[in-house]
């Protein structure tokens, strides 16, 4: 209840993926199999320990698609590359309130535009 009031709290229509529930799941594993205090609980979650568990199921279900993607014998599907937009992000302009700031001056400043 906890977490559906927490996540309905931030929109009305947030709905909590399969990664937000591994989450959850991992919290309350943490908090009730008496094996760790709050205190330590809130420690492995500082450190991380979700981000961790978000990479294990990810990898877990690409390595599942590839292969059931093998037993089918077919490829990996490939999102059509006319479909694909890549634009180049702006980089910050280095002015002089940024040289003053750092020991650099104009000289040994290397563009990456040239």
């Amino acid at each position: 209840e906890k977490v559906e009031e927490y996540t309905l709290s931030k929109s009305n229509n947030l709905v909590l993926n399969v990664d937000g529930c591994l989450g959850a799941l991992f919290v309350d594993m943490l908090g009730s199999c008496g094996l760790y205090s709050g205190e330590e609980v809130m420690e492995i979650l500082e450190l991380g320990a979700l981000n961790g568990i978000f990479i294990l199921s990810r990898s877990i279900g690409l390595i599942g698609h590839f292969l059931d993607q093998k037993r089918m014998k077919q490829p990996l599907y490939r999102h059509p590359y006319d479909d694909v937009l890549y634009t180049k992000p702006e980089r910050p302009h280095r002015d002089a309130n940024y040289l003053a700031s750092t020991d650099l001056d104009e000289s040994n400043v290397q563009s990456f535009d040239d």
